[in-house]
C-alpha cells in the first residue's frame, strides 16, 4: 500500500518514512511542487494510492471535493494544527501512529475518508 502525502507535509517527513519501511511518495516526487490537488487525484487514484494530507479544503471545496470523489481514494486528513507542527514533534508522531493509521487503512474501503486527531486517534469521517 502506497501512501501518498501532498504540500502540507515537508519531504523529508515522506524520506524519513521510507527509511521505516513505508511505501510512502511525496507529491514532488511525481509532479511538479505547484501542481492543484485537481490535477493530483486522478492520478493518484488510478494508482490506487492512499492520500495523507493536511488540507481539508480538499473535502470542502466543490472542484476539490468532486476530483477526490472521483479518484476514489482513501484519503487520511490529519486533524487542525497538525501539519503546522515543529518537523521533530511532526515525525514522532507520524512514528508512535503509523501503526494505528495502517490498521485503520486496512480496514476500510477507497472512497472513505480518516481523520487523524492530534492526539493520534483515528475516525471514518462521515
Amino acid at each position: 500500500m502506497t501512501f501518498f502525502f501532498d504540500n502540507t507535509f515537508p519531504p523529508q517527513l515522506v524520506h524519513i518514512l521510507k527509511i521505516l519501511k513505508v511505501d510512502a511518495r511525496h507529491l514532488q516526487d511525481d509532479f511538479a511542487p505547484d501542481t492543484d490537488d485537481i490535477d493530483w487525484l486522478p492520478e493518484v487514484g488510478r494508482r490506487g494510492w492512499v492520500v495523507v494530507t493536511g488540507d481539508r479544503r480538499i473535502s470542502k471545496k466543490p472542484p476539490e471535493r468532486k476530483a477526490l470523489e472521483e479518484a476514489n481514494v482513501i484519503a487520511i486528513f490529519m486533524a487542525k494544527g497538525f501539519t503546522g507542527k515543529h518537523i521533530f514533534d511532526l515525525v514522532a508522531s507520524f512514528i508512535k501512529w503509523w501503526p494505528d493509521i495502517e490498521r485503520a487503512v486496512s480496514r476500510v474501503k477507497p472512497g472513505t475518508s480518516l481523520e487523524v486527531s492530534v492526539n493520534g486517534k483515528v475516525d471514518i469521517l462521515t
